[in-house]
C-alpha cells in the first residue's frame, strides 16, 4: 500500500530495516525472507543470533556462578575459577552441526582418542541442542571486567592447574567453575 502510494524508496527501506532489525532476534528465518525479497543487505541475521546466544550465554553464566559460589559456603569469595571445554569437545560440537552420526564423529583422531567419554559428550550436546562453536575463552576474556564488577571477585580463565577438578567437567557452553 505504502509503495502503491508512491512512497518515497529510502522511506520504505528505512521502516524495512528498522522493522527487521527489532524482529530478527525472534523471527530469524522470516526476516531473512524479507531481506531477499527486499534486497536488504543491512542486516546480518546469523551475527544478530550469535550476539543473542552470547548474552545467554553470560547471563546462564552468572546464574551459574551464583550457584557455585553458594554451594561453597565461602562467604566472601576473592577470586572464581573458570575452566573452559577443551577443544576435542568443541570438534564434536561443529561436527554435531553436519551430523549426528556418532560413527562419523568418532572417526576425527582427536575425537576418537577420547573412547567412551566422548560418546558421553556427544549424547550431552545432542540432549542440550550445542550443534556449532564460539570462542567461549574469547567472550570471558572480553567481559571479564564485568563479572569481576558483579561479583567483587577476580575471575581467573583456564588456570593451568586443575581446582576442584572442575576442568575435567568442563562441555561447551557449560563451563567448569571452581570458587
Amino acid at each position: 500500500w505504502y509503495k502503491y502510494r508512491g512512497a518515497k524508496p529510502e522511506v520504505l527501506s528505512y521502516i524495512s530495516k528498522r522493522l527487521c532489525a527489532m524482529l530478527s532476534p525472534f523471527a530469524p528465518k522470516t526476516v531473512k525472507e524479507i531481506t531477499d525479497d527486499l534486497r536488504l543487505d543491512v542486516i546480518d541475521v546469523e551475527k544478530t543470533n550469535e550476539i543473542e546466544f552470547q548474552e545467554k550465554y553470560i547471563k546462564d553464566l552468572i546464574e551459574d556462578i551464583k550457584t557455585a559460589i553458594k554451594l561453597s559456603k565461602i562467604e566472601k569469595p576473592t577470586k572464581v575459577y573458570i575452566y573452559t571445554a577443551p577443544r576435542w569437545m568443541w570438534k564434536i560440537a561443529e561436527k554435531l552441526k553436519q551430523t549426528k552420526n556418532i560413527k562419523e564423529i568418532m572417526s576425527d583422531p582427536e575425537v576418537r582418542e577420547q573412547g567412551s567419554r566422548a560418546i558421553k559428550v556427544i549424547k550431552r550436546l545432542m540432549k542440550e541442542n550445542i550443534f556449532d562453536y564460539f570462542d567461549e575463552e574469547k567472550i570471558l576474556l572480553e567481559n571479564k571486567e564485568f563479572f569481576e564488577r558483579e561479583f567483587s571477585i577476580e575471575l581467573v580463565i583456564n588456570l593451568e592447574e586443575n581446582i576442584g577438578n572442575k576442568k575435567d567437567v568442563a562441555i561447551p557452553t557449560k563451563p567448569g567453575i571452581a570458587v
